[in-house]
């Protein structure tokens, strides 16, 4: 993981947070929010675990609970696909859904 990575991982949801506030707050707003999160937190407790080595799959270090949220958030959010159908419709006008 580069530095411009973690930086992105950083900052990404402290900029989305104000944007919620103020309405009008769109689905594509959201979706994209939505897409961006959770494939960056399953990218960075991928690296976690591969840091640690065997290490990442023991308890005591916590990080396979990390995985298993992160997997849980990634299903629960609504697949990064179908978020980026979401983000698509609103750039293109176009919608995939039938």
């Amino acid at each position: 993981m580069t530095e411009d990575e973690v930086r992105k991982n950083a900052f990404a949801m402290p900029l989305t947070s104000p944007a919620y506030s103020r309405p009008p707050f769109r689905d594509e707003q959201a979706s994209l929010a939505k897409g961006v999160c959770t494939v960056r937190m399953r990218e960075t407790v991928g690296w976690a675990r591969e840091l640690l080595g065997a290490n990442g799959i023991r308890l005591e270090e916590h990080i396979g609970r990390f995985v298993a949220d992160a997997e849980a958030l990634y299903s629960y959010e609504g697949a990064r696909e179908m978020n980026a159908l979401i983000v698509g419709k609103a750039i293109t006008g176009f919608s995939a859904f039938v």
